[in-house]
């Protein structure tokens, strides 16, 4: 009876052994398959037909989050990945317009990622499925970094405000003379969130944005601009109402007076 006993006790250890190793297995298999598919990702068809209009994957292994451009918009939010199965969570994106053609470009890709539930990797070329069938295709880049500053500016006879971001440094100040100006690190969801809108501007179509109203002809507002220069080239908006971009940057001046006031609170 005894050597019975010990015989079942040493089943259980091995039984116990067996499971904690599949556990471990499966941790380092799906820490594997997250590593494997990181990156960024330049999409070269979708459904089946070839398309040439920017839209890009970026999956980030330490954060599970995954971006890109659509279309028209940015997006971002989270995805999950076991084996060669993939998931997309629920995805937020910018809310700029756009012409018809590129709106249902957009609206086509994010239909696709919401029905994608598993991948293939094929050397450098990434493929998202619906099971067997093949919704887009896409090909591994190499992230380019843009040395990019952003400048806003608003002000009146009274009133001065200036908010600029170089790299992961943001910096304000309300003396003209820039005498006194704080200095914060930018969070990393805060930088990606910018980096995000910043994509989706056309920097070349700055100095032809429409202000949407002009109360700052009348000093019925201060008159605010914004500025962007990347790669040795600077572009620049013309006047407009500060607290009433216009449309098409709406969404970038607005997330970046938040973070400014967030950092004042």
């Amino acid at each position: 009876m005894k050597h019975f006993t010990v015989f079942i006790f040493a089943i259980l250890l091995k039984s116990c052994g067996a499971s904690d190793g599949a556990s471990n297995s499966a941790e380092t298999s799906m820490k594997d398959a997250h590593q494997m598919l990181s990156g960024a990702y330049a999409v070269t068809s979708l459904e089946t037909n070839d398309v040439a209009e920017g839209l890009t994957l970026e999956f980030d292994s330490e954060t599970k989050k995954v971006s890109g451009h659509s279309g028209c918009n940015s997006f971002f939010g989270s995805y999950e990945v076991s084996g060669n199965t993939l998931t997309f969570g629920p995805l937020a994106s910018t809310k700029m317009m756009c012409e018809d053609k590129k709106n249902a470009l957009e609206s086509k890709m994010l239909n696709v990622l919401s029905q994608t539930n598993t991948y293939e990797i094929k050397d450098k070329q990434l493929l998202l499925k619906k099971d067997k069938q093949t919704l887009l295709m896409s090909q591994k880049t190499t992230k380019k970094q843009q040395n990019s500053t952003l400048t806003y500016e608003a002000n009146t006879r009274g009133f001065y405000e200036k908010i600029w971001v170089e790299g992961d440094q943001l910096h304000f100040t309300n003396d003209r003379y820039a005498k006194a100006v704080v200095t914060n690190t930018l969070s990393k969801e805060d930088k990606e969130a910018l980096d995000l809108l910043m994509q989706n501007i056309n920097v070349k179509a700055l100095a032809d944005l429409e202000a949407p109203s002009k109360a700052f002809q009348y000093d019925g507002a201060a008159i605010a601009s914004l500025q962007i220069e990347t790669n040795g080239e600077t572009y620049k908006t013309t006047s407009f109402d500060h607290g009433n971009p216009p449309q098409a940057i709406k969404d970038l001046v607005n997330k970046l007076l938040s973070i400014k006031e967030a950092m004042v609170e």
